[in-house]
């Protein structure tokens, strides 16, 4: 067993060993003091002028959110320059992928690479201040995942933290990761160098966990960041919150270059951790933080961290529980139940990172494939992961109604049951429709299944993939679409 640390704001407690690298920056819970209302959020996304019929014309700003999405996603400056021109607001928040309530043009422009339209916002003057979770556009950029544009994503940097932007580049998020922390973790040797040459950059900066940027490197094993780095006064004495040097991390990489990298800066000889790893505990060989123990930690409500992991209470299960689940539970404090509530009634009303959806590079261009095997399959574990958290945002609003129907009345002068109703019923038409398109994906998968040139060539026969698994995630969409007929049922009752 190989001994693992994992910085800030990562969950080493799921299904998935290597889940976490794909993390954005942006921690899987914030919790803000002050936030905008409903209200404000209907009005500024959804009310617009009434047109001839009487009818909101909310399929048009949402036929306009989409086309400046394309224009920033597809490079085209003049089609972003016409928008701009026509009136669309540069900080209008853009529909992003399936399920998503928006981002600002200037993070996609960011983290894209797009330097002539990234420009092109500044000089329109867009706003430049964080998103939830205190998420700037320098992280958005520094922690890119389109590694075929590091010269534009530099040159990005270089817009937002030199004098058109006058980025601070050592903000930092809700869990003290900054922007030169996710550029290491990503692999950007060029905004490193980029960063690096402003005067002002705490190269030594910690997160909540004590990771510095070396640290960040040295786990993904970016050795060549890791030497730039240390040639550049990173200190590889500080240890991070499990007492684990930067020497350690690179000795639990297995890599003999990494490690004469790090000891050659090193006053500090590293232990190797995994030479007794034999001996050492299972439970004590990495300390865990599931995604409810973040929540709890985000709350201050770290002392009732055992009564959740007794109740073996998950995400899922989190996200429907009510006051009187939480005194039974065991929390005693009103006011840390109130504080779990209204994160619950957050998470559920979240916009949708379009970092949420897997992001794949293109392979074997030449001859038209974009897609791998991995590729495939962390999208749709990922697909069905959604749906599962779907499920229990349905499943919440349905008993909020049903429980305190009163939330009818706030707000409807911007929204009715009537809109809840009419949107209930376009969900249940996507779902019908998604589950068909599962299903052929289910009967072409089935269909190559059983050939052996689809796996590797010494493994075919241990191999063989039971059925009834390929239809799990059929299932999921069977339980949300019955979640969400439930609830229309009620509103028609």
């Amino acid at each position: 067993m190989t001994t693992k640390f994992v910085p800030a704001g990562y969950d080493s407690d799921s299904e998935e060993e290597n889940e976490w690298k794909d993390y954005q920056g942006e921690p899987e819970v914030s919790v803000t003091v002050e936030k905008e209302s409903a209200d404000v959020v209907w009005r500024s996304k959804f009310v617009s002028d009434e047109n001839l019929n009487g009818e909101s014309n909310i399929m048009a700003n949402l036929q306009t959110s989409e086309n400046m999405y394309e224009a920033i996603s597809n490079g085209n400056v003049e089609h972003v320059r016409k928008l701009l021109n026509d009136g669309v607001g540069c900080d209008e928040p853009l529909s992003v992928n399936f399920g998503s309530s928006g981002r600002r043009p200037i993070f996609i422009a960011a983290e894209e690479g797009h330097v002539e339209i990234l420009e092109l916002l500044l000089d329109y003057g867009c706003r430049l201040d964080a998103e939830e979770g205190n998420f700037t556009p320098l992280m958005s950029t520094c922690g890119s995942v389109f590694l075929d544009r590091e010269e534009a994503l530099a040159e990005c940097v270089g817009l937002l933290a030199g004098q058109k932007g006058k980025m601070d580049p050592n903000a930092c998020q809700t869990q003290k990761i900054t922007a030169l922390m996710l550029a290491c973790k990503h692999g950007h040797d060029e905004i490193v160098k980029k960063l690096l040459d402003i005067p002002s950059l705490i190269i030594n900066a910690q997160d909540s966990q004590r990771w510095t940027a070396l640290m960040y490197a040295i786990d993904s094993d970016h050795g060549h960041i890791a030497r730039r780095l240390l040639e550049a006064g990173a200190r590889p004495d500080l240890a991070g919150m499990e007492g684990v040097l930067p020497a350690d991390l690179a000795m639990t990489k297995n890599n003999t270059n990494l490690q004469a990298i790090v000891a050659e800066y090193s006053k500090v000889k590293g232990i190797d951790l995994n030479m007794n790893s034999a001996t050492i505990a299972e439970g004590d060989a990495l300390i865990k933080y599931s995604e409810v123990d973040n929540i709890l930690l985000a709350v201050n409500a770290d002392e009732y961290l055992p009564a959740f992991k007794k109740h073996q209470v998950d995400l899922t299960e989190f996200l429907l529980l009510n006051e009187s689940d939480m005194v039974e539970i065991g929390v005693a404090k009103v006011g840390l139940r109130k504080k779990m509530l209204d994160v619950i009634a957050d998470m559920h009303k979240r916009q949708w990172e379009k970092s949420s959806v897997p992001k794949v590079q293109p392979r074997d261009k030449q001859n038209g494939i974009y897609f791998s095997a991995p590729d495939g399959a962390l999208l749709i574990s990922t697909v069905g992961h959604h749906l599962k958290l779907l499920n229990a945002n349905v499943e919440f609003l349905a008993r909020h109604i049903r429980e305190k129907p009163q939330m009818l009345q706030l707000g409807n002068d911007v929204a009715t049951i009537e809109d809840i109703a009419r949107f209930t019923l376009e969900s249940r038409q996507k779902l019908l429709v998604l589950n068909r398109t599962m299903e052929k994906l289910e009967g072409v998968v089935l269909n190559k299944v059983d050939n052996k040139d689809y796996f590797p060539k010494d493994s075919y026969n241990c191999r063989a993939v039971p059925k009834w698994r390929l239809s799990k995630l059929s299932t999921v969409i069977v339980t949300s679409f019955a979640a969400v007929f439930s609830l229309v049922y009620y509103l028609k009752s």
